[in-house]
């Protein structure tokens, strides 16, 4: 009985998280698109204002851990942040000018993008698997690209910036955390991470946005509740990455997140009427067999680390699986390796945790059979 519970409970988590997720990328275009409020950099600034509200909240109530120095913040926290929130500016700039459905597909470039800066910077060798992984998912991308009717390159060069950001913040998380014990968590990430990512976004929004903000509020186009609310679903959007490692693995999270963006890209194309012509799902399927074969390598790397158990001393194994149920593993590590996220496409605050999964990954038998 205790058995079938833990399968619901892990379906649920998975269910809530695919719920918010897509729900969030589709409230964030609708609001932009046909909300009143084209304002990305102001839109990705409330985001982060609410969850570190929420989080402070939480915090003042002892829900949170506090204990990084400020020398651990302005050194690990700060450019990490700073990276990030300038990877959800641009990728939500691209989303007044892109189809959801084809910034999407293009995001499957990500894995790759990650790879390459990998290998560069000493994280990865380079081998003929990650050679093939990387023709295969650009190449379908290319197709992707290539089917597209309503491309548009400003925003097009926006999604890459917003990958390549995004990529570089995965891989300074590798460089800086590999050598530190610090672990930024569940709602302890939000807490520490949301304040940097709105002073980062704050003065750019005001330059480019600030007399648009006034003009909108002064018409009262915009719905103030519409705005919160879809502050408070990225705010949630976080909590649901923390119940569905918690109930599975991190290494579930980012297999969900594969299938979430067909589930994505389809919807979309529904609600927004957005036409997806045949070559684009010819290379999107052609890319998602690189993704496949990206999850099926970091999967690989994770049983060889979990077969680490053995040479670990019991406390300090009760250490590491504390620190892998407590810990979100960035969603964006497959895609956006982002949401994780698909982090940059709906504004999810990714909890910083490390690109490998190495020994903070390590999980007890129970969870890979999930």
């Amino acid at each position: 009985m205790a058995d079938i519970s833990q399968v619901l409970a892990a379906l649920l988590a998975m269910g809530q998280w695919v719920f918010l997720s897509v729900t969030l990328i589709l409230f964030n275009t609708w609001l932009m698109h046909y909300g009143g409020f084209p304002l990305p950099l102001t839109l990705c600034a409330l985001h982060m204002a609410t969850s570190f509200i929420i989080a402070f909240v939480f915090q003042l109530v002892g829900l949170v851990e506090t204990n990084l120095t400020a020398a651990q913040i302005v050194r690990l926290v700060v450019p990490t942040g700073v990276l990030f929130a300038a990877a959800i500016c641009t990728g939500n700039e691209a989303f007044l000018y892109l189809t959801v459905a084809f910034i999407q597909m293009v995001k499957a470039w990500t894995p790759t993008v990650v790879l390459i800066l990998s290998v560069i910077a000493g994280l990865e060798r380079l081998s003929l698997r990650l050679v093939a992984i990387v023709l295969i998912t650009s190449g379908g991308v290319a197709l992707a690209i290539y089917g597209e009717l309503k491309f548009a390159l400003f925003g097009f060069v926006m999604v890459l910036v917003s990958i390549v950001l995004d990529a570089l913040r995965l891989v300074l998380v590798e460089l800086l955390y590999s050598s530190s014990e610090v672990r930024l968590s569940g709602l302890s990430g939000v807490l520490y991470m949301s304040p940097v990512c709105f002073l980062a976004v704050l003065p750019v929004a005001f330059v480019f946005e600030g007399d648009r903000v006034r003009n909108i509020v002064d018409s009262g186009v915009v719905k103030p509740h519409l705005v919160l609310l879809n502050c408070c679903c990225a705010f949630m959007l976080n909590v649901s990455s923390l119940v569905l490692v918690k109930h599975t693995s991190a290494l579930t999270l980012k297999v969900v997140g594969v299938f979430k963006d067909w589930v994505v890209i389809i919807v979309s194309s529904v609600v927004f009427n957005s036409a997806v012509q045949p070559m684009q799902w010819i290379g999107y399927s052609v890319a998602f067999i690189g993704i496949l074969m990206y999850t099926h390598y970091k999967y690989e790397q994770y049983v060889r680390s979990v077969g680490a158990e053995s040479a670990l001393d019991p406390a300090e194994l009760e250490r590491l699986r504390s620190n892998s149920h407590d810990g979100v593993a960035d969603a964006e590590c497959d895609k956006s390796d982002a949401d994780e996220t698909n982090v940059v496409a709906h504004c999810s605050l990714a909890v910083l945790d490390r690109f490998e999964p190495a020994r903070s990954m390590l999980t007890d038998r129970a969870s890979l059979q999930n």
